[in-house]
């Protein structure tokens, strides 16, 4: 059966045969990828018509899914994931759209907030059956035992990464084995 992952999968075959390639691995990261970006491109085209992008309605989630009314700007790009800038960038639309608030703390004015208003509450109650219709379409085609196989798997390779998180390719000892001597330019 042929997928949109056939093309990529041929030239990571294709580069193995002239490099040495970790090719079972790189395959597996290249296709979590590629399932990550074609769910994403399904859910930005079922809410733009209510002007939501995956972050906005990512926030929007976390907003309503915190553990207060409001939640901290550091909290939300920390539980997001995402970066300072782009996180201020997503709630900047979401205040310009009502569909959120900004306020300050009372004992740090450094320390912003974000919270939903009606309005937001109210897209969330309209755009949420879309989502989540979206989803159970993607997933509804992995059994239970496929879906908890695939946290435990999912969870173990976060684990990993985060471990050894600034260790880098010294770590695995990948490097060594397939680097070259680097060649010194003469300047003269």
């Amino acid at each position: 059966m042929a997928t949109s992952f056939d093309p990529m999968e041929a030239s990571l075959k294709r580069l193995a045969q002239r490099r040495q390639t970790p090719l079972a691995d790189l395959v597996l990261l290249r296709l979590l990828h590629h399932v990550n970006d074609r769910i994403i491109v399904e859910l930005r085209a079922a809410m733009k018509p209510y002007g939501l992008t995956d972050w906005s309605l990512r926030t929007l989630l976390m907003l309503q899914g915190g553990s207060e009314e409001k939640v901290a700007m550091a909290e939300l790009t920390q539980i997001t994931g995402d970066t300072p800038t782009n996180m201020t960038r997503v709630c900047d639309a979401l205040v310009a759209k009502g569909w959120a608030r900004r306020s300050t703390s009372p004992t740090d004015r450094r320390k912003i907030f974000l919270e939903l208003t009606a309005r937001g509450e109210d897209l969330i109650d309209r755009v949420l059956p879309i989502a989540w219709g979206r989803l159970e379409w993607f997933m509804n085609r992995l059994s239970r035992r496929d879906h908890a196989d695939l946290k435990r798997i999912l969870l173990s390779l976060l684990t990993a990464v985060n471990e050894e998180a600034g260790q880098g390719v010294a770590a695995s000892g990948y490097a060594r084995k397939t680097s070259r001597p680097v060649r010194k330019k003469n300047r003269s």
